[in-house]
């Protein structure tokens, strides 16, 4: 089995613009769009803290009971891709997690699925100070000693995350991970699949 990178967000999540559809409007009478939107964004690029993300929005001594409760009731992961993410653990693939998303919540979301243990090494923005869809973020990615030079598999709910990463000629195998990617998209190289049961089909088809 080859390698595989997981995107978080909108892969093992369902809901794909978790901040402006998910966390936003929890807070909204708290915060400025514009206001969360800037913090938000420095957060996931670690240039300020959880505690200062959540200034004047939720008090200290909550955030810990509010983002257990955001992540464990309200955001809705993909129990089936779950599923398969610990029966490719189970049976030796290596496998990784890149994501924006800062690491500290990252970090909840994996051990509240009981995965954490299941990714060999993470990449969080906050981590790396850069983002989606910007080169340096991949290139610290893949350049890694852990997939520098190797075939594997990368796995994205955006297409323009996708095309960064073609238009750039790294040799890796891309797919389109999203319930829309039956529509046409422009790099013919991009697989598709719009569910965790093509997905595996995919993975397992080009390991034979």
């Amino acid at each position: 089995m080859e390698r595989i990178v997981f995107d978080l967000i909108g892969v093992l999540t369902k809901e794909s613009y978790f901040a402006t559809k998910t966390l936003y409007p929890l807070i909204k009478d708290k915060i400025s769009y514009d206001q969360f939107k800037k913090r938000y964004i420095l957060y996931c690029v670690g240039l300020i803290s959880n505690k200062e993300f959540w200034e004047d929005v939720v008090e200290e001594e909550k955030i810990a009971k509010f983002e257990h409760k955001l992540f464990k009731n309200i955001v809705k992961y993909d129990n089936t891709l779950i599923s398969l993410i610990r029966k490719l653990e189970k049976e030796g693939a290596y496998l990784y997690l890149a994501s924006e998303i800062p690491h500290k919540w990252g970090g909840l979301m994996l051990k509240m699925l009981g995965i954490e243990s299941s990714f060999k090494r993470k990449f969080y923005s906050s981590k790396i100070r850069h983002t989606k869809p910007f080169l340096k973020f991949f290139k610290e990615v893949f350049e890694s000693n852990d997939l520098k030079d190797k075939d594997f598999f990368y796995i994205d709910d955006t297409e323009a995350n996708l095309r960064v990463i073609s238009k750039y000629k790294f040799t890796i195998k891309t797919i389109l991970y999203s319930p829309e990617s039956s529509k046409t998209i422009s790099d013919k190289h991009i697989l598709k699949a719009k569910n965790a049961g093509e997905l595996k089909h995919i993975l397992y088809e080009k390991n034979r």
